[in-house]
């Protein structure tokens, strides 16, 4: 290894340099970090005041059947009658609680 010179300004520098970038690197370390920190945190919380806390989706009413009294939760799919009880009603029965159930509701509006 050489000798240093007697009047070489790199053995006094380089430490200085160096000790500065360290410590500016730890700075940039800290500000970025918190800044992300806030950032994640007002994010969170514009998005949770925004869409609710169920992600803007609101639960489907629940419809119940058509039959009277029955509180079975109603199946398009049967006709908005129940799958367990009255899915198999005549036609004509399940037209007639239709019309009813139709009346009852524009009563109420």
């Amino acid at each position: 290894m050489p000798r240093p010179r007697k009047n070489d300004s790199s053995t006094v520098v380089a430490p200085l340099v160096d000790e500065f970038a360290r410590k500016l690197g730890e700075t940039l370390e800290r500000f970025i970090t918190s800044r992300i920190d806030k950032e994640t945190a007002d994010a969170i919380r514009r998005g949770r005041a925004a869409r609710g806390a169920n992600g803007g989706r609101r639960k489907r009413a629940r419809v119940l059947c058509y039959f009277p009294g029955c509180k079975n939760v109603a199946a398009p799919r049967f006709g908005m009658f129940c799958a367990a009880l009255h899915k198999d009603l005549a036609r004509a029965e399940k037209d007639k609680l239709r019309a009813a159930h139709d009346k009852k509701q524009r009563v109420r509006a």
